[in-house]
């Protein structure tokens, strides 16, 4: 499940950032891209290594930054 939220987290960020400069086509091709490099990540194992290895606390600070960003507009 904590991959799924950081998914949505990620996909909105780089969305919403590129919607008000009128970038919606480059936006959805980055997204389509970002899509299938996490799919074969994820399903050649990659990713749960490169997880394992990752503090929680480097990755929740992460998230924080990121959410603090919007937050602070």
């Amino acid at each position: 499940m904590p991959v799924v939220i950081a998914w949505l987290a990620l996909s909105s960020t780089l969305l919403i950032s590129l919607l008000p400069r009128g970038r919606l086509p480059r936006g959805v091709d980055a997204y389509l891209v970002a899509s299938v490099a996490t799919f074969v990540i994820a399903i050649t194992g990659t990713f749960e290594r490169i997880v394992d290895k990752l503090p929680v606390g480097i990755s929740t600070a992460m998230l924080a930054g990121i959410l603090l960003g919007f937050a602070a507009e």
